[in-house]
C-alpha cells in the first residue's frame, strides 16, 4: 500500500474571535503539540503506535482566527518554539519561546486597554478608529519575522503538507469592480479595462452592468518555489528567499482581517494584479480585471463582516488539492476542522411582527440582519443535520461550574475574553491566560473523545493503522478510533489530562477601581476622535462636552454590567 494512501488531510478553519484569539491560540498550541508527540512516538522503539499520517494542508481564518494562521506557521518555522505545558512552566508562568502565546496572551502589557486608549497613534494616522491599534503593528512585525539563525523549514514537520496554503478573509472597502455585458453591447466597450484608476471612465452607452465585489480573500502558499499562476501568493519565512518580500503582504493581510470595523484601524493591502486576476476565490478564474504587473492597493477591514466562518472556502481549497471531503467516512481523504470561540450568537433583539414597530427597533433589526446573513449557509446547515457527517468537526469553548448542580457553560460565556463583545481579554492578562489554557484543554478532550472515525472503517487512510493492542489503548466509546491519537511518547499511552484553568474572577471593588481608572483617558480619546472628525463650531463643541460625559459614564456602566453577567465578578451574581 502506498504511503499516500495512509495520509489523511486537514483544513483548519479559524473563526473571528477578537481578544478570544487567545482561546484559538491555545487550541492550536495543543493540536501542534499532539502532532509533535505522535511523530516522536512513531520514531521511538515503542510498540503499537498508530501508523497512519495526518497532515495540515490549509489554514483559513477570519479576524483573530485569520491572524492566528500565519502566526502558527511562523511558530513552526522557528526552531526555538516550545509548547506551553507543565514541563515548560505552565500557562501562568510560561517564559520560553512560543509565538502563539506571545501574540495572544502576553501581547505588550497586562492591561492592554490603557494602551489602546492612548493617543500616540493620532499624529500619524489621524482619528481613524476608536482604539489605538499601533500595538498590532508591533506584534505583527515581531512575530512574523524570523531570524536566519532560528529559521527551520516546515519540511521538518511531517504533519505539515508540502506548500501549505493560508487564506485570510478581507472586507475590501475599495471593492473590485466588474462589468457584465448584455446583448447589444458596443464591442469597443468590452475592451475598456477596469481598475481602480479608470473605473469611472466608462462609455455612457456601453450596455454594461457595473458590479462591485467587497468580499475578498488574501490567498498564500508557504513555499520556496516560484509562483504557479494559480492565485496563491508565494511566501517564505526564510531570509533572502525570492518569496520573502511577500511576507509584508501576508503581514498586512493578517492585520487587515483583524481590523475590527471602527474599533481598530483599517489596513492597506497591496498585491500584484496577477494575484487578483488568478485568485479562484474572488471571481471567475483568469478573468483579467487588472493589469498583471500593476500594484493594486485596497482599503480593508475585518473579514468577519462578510465571512466570519470560512468553512466553505476551506473546503474548496482542500478540494482544489484533490482531497475528497465527503460526509461518508469510507472514502474521504480529508476533513475540515473549525475552531470557533463564539460558535453561537444569541440575538438579544428578535424583531417580531406587531402593530407598532418604531425606528430604533427597525435600526437594530436591520443591523442584526446585515450581521447574521453572511453567516447563514444553507448547504452547511443541511449537512450539519446528519450525525454521520464526517466532513466537518468543531472545537468550541466548554467549561463547567462545580456546585450542587454541575453547570455546563459554552460559547462566549465560557471564555473570559467573551465579555464586552469579545474585547474583555484586553483588560487583564489573567483573562487571556485562562482562555489559552481552556483552548488547550478543550483541544485535548476533542482529540481524545470527538475527533474520531468508526473502528470498522475500510477507508484506506486508516485501515490497518491500529494494531490490536493499539485498538485497546485508544478505543473511544461506541466503537471509534481517534483520527489524531493523543500520545505520551514516553509511554505510548494516552496523554494525561491537561490542568483546568482557574476562572479569573475579582471583587466588584477591584473591578470598579480598574474601570474608574480609564475615565480620564477614555474621555480624552473620545474628544480627540470627535475633534478629528467634526468642524470647529460653538454648538458642536457644546454638544461634544455633553456627549463625552454621557458616553464615558455609559461605557463604564456597561463594562461593569457585562463583566458581572459573564461571572467575572466574584461577589456579585449575574444580573441576567
Amino acid at each position: 500500500m502506498k504511503t499516500q494512501d495512509k495520509t489523511f488531510h486537514l483544513g483548519l478553519c479559524m473563526a473571528g474571535a477578537i481578544s478570544a484569539g487567545a482561546y484559538t491560540a491555545g487550541v492550536m498550541d495543543y493540536l501542534l503539540e499532539a502532532l509533535d508527540r505522535w511523530e516522536e512516538a512513531k520514531i521511538s522503539n515503542l510498540p503499537d503506535i498508530p501508523q497512519h499520517t495526518v497532515v495540515i494542508d490549509v489554514l483559513a481564518g477570519t479576524s483573530a482566527g485569520g491572524m492566528t494562521a500565519p502566526i502558527a506557521l511562523a511558530a513552526l518555522s522557528d526552531q526555538r518554539t516550545v509548547h506551553v505545558n507543565e514541563k515548560t512552566g505552565g500557562y501562568q508562568n510560561f517564559t520560553a519561546e512560543n509565538k502563539l502565546y506571545e501574540a495572544w496572551v502576553k501581547l505588550i502589557a497586562d492591561d492592554m486597554l490603557r494602551i489602546m486608549l492612548s493617543d500616540t497613534d493620532l499624529a500619524e494616522h489621524g482619528a481613524t478608529s476608536i482604539f489605538n491599534s499601533d500595538f498590532i503593528d508591533q506584534i505583527a512585525h515581531k512575530i512574523i519575522n524570523i531570524s536566519s539563525k532560528h529559521y527551520q523549514s516546515l519540511a521538518k514537520k511531517p504533519y505539515i503538507a508540502p506548500d501549505p496554503e493560508v487564506c485570510l478573509t478581507l472586507s475590501n472597502l475599495t471593492g473590485m469592480v466588474s462589468k457584465i455585458f448584455f446583448q447589444g453591447t458596443d464591442s469597443q466597450a468590452k475592451n475598456i479595462p477596469l481598475d481602480f484608476i479608470n473605473k469611472n471612465n466608462l462609455l455612457e452607452n456601453d450596455s454594461a452592468y457595473i458590479s462591485y465585489n467587497h468580499r475578498d480573500y488574501a490567498l498564500f502558499r508557504i513555499t520556496d518555489d516560484a509562483y504557479k499562476n494559480d492565485g496563491r501568493i508565494p511566501v517564505s519565512f526564510k531570509k533572502n528567499n525570492p518569496n520573502t518580500p511577500n511576507l509584508k503582504t501576508l503581514r498586512d493581510s493578517a492585520m487587515a482581517t483583524g481590523a475590527f470595523p471602527i474599533g481598530l484601524r483599517w489596513r492597506k493591502v497591496s498585491r500584484k494584479g496577477i494575484f487578483l486576476n488568478q485568485n479562484p476565490l474572488i471571481g471567475p478564474p483568469n478573468k483579467k480585471t487588472f493589469d498583471d504587473d500593476a500594484i493594486i492597493e485596497t482599503v480593508n477591514t475585518d473579514g468577519g463582516m462578510l465571512n466570519n466562518e470560512p468553512f466553505d472556502v476551506t473546503k474548496k481549497l482542500l478540494t482544489d488539492r484533490n482531497i475528497r471531503i465527503n460526509s461518508n467516512h469510507q472514502d474521504m481523504t480529508g476533513t475540515v476542522l473549525m475552531i470557533d470561540p463564539f460558535p453561537s450568537t444569541e440575538r438579544n433583539k428578535i424583531l417580531v411582527p406587531k402593530d407598532r414597530i418604531l425606528l430604533p427597533e427597525i435600526v437594530v433589526g436591520l443591523y442584526e440582519a446585515l450581521r447574521m446573513q453572511p453567516l447563514f449557509k444553507e448547504e452547511d446547515l443541511i449537512a450539519a443535520e446528519s450525525n454521520k457527517d464526517f466532513s466537518r468537526f468543531l472545537i468550541a469553548p466548554v467549561r463547567y461550574i462545580e456546585g450542587e448542580i454541575r453547570e455546563k457553560i459554552v460559547g462566549a460565556k465560557a471564555v473570559a475574553s467573551g465579555a464586552l463583545g469579545g474585547f474583555s481579554g484586553f483588560l487583564r492578562l489573567k483573562y487571556r491566560t485562562h482562555d489559552f489554557q481552556l483552548g488547550r484543554l478543550n483541544c485535548q478532550r476533542f482529540l481524545q473523545n470527538h475527533f474520531k472515525i468508526p473502528h470498522d472503517t475500510q477507508n484506506p487512510c486508516f485501515e490497518g493503522a491500529y494494531s490490536p493492542n493499539a485498538k485497546n489503548s485508544f478505543l473511544i466509546e461506541d466503537g471509534f478510533f481517534p483520527i489524531i491519537p493523543d500520545i505520551d511518547p514516553a509511554t505510548g499511552q494516552k496523554q494525561k489530562p491537561e490542568p483546568f484553568p482557574e476562572w479569573p474572577t475579582d471583587t466588584s471593588e477591584n473591578i470598579q477601581d480598574q474601570i474608574d481608572s480609564y475615565e480620564g483617558i477614555l474621555a480624552d480619546r473620545i474628544k480627540l476622535i470627535w475633534d478629528g472628525n467634526t468642524p470647529d463650531n460653538i454648538i458642536i463643541n457644546f454638544l461634544e462636552i455633553l456627549g463625552i460625559n454621557f458616553v464615558t459614564k455609559t461605557v463604564k456602566q456597561m463594562t461593569f454590567t457585562d463583566l458581572q453577567d459573564h461571572r467575572l465578578i466574584s461577589d456579585l451574581s449575574p444580573s441576567v
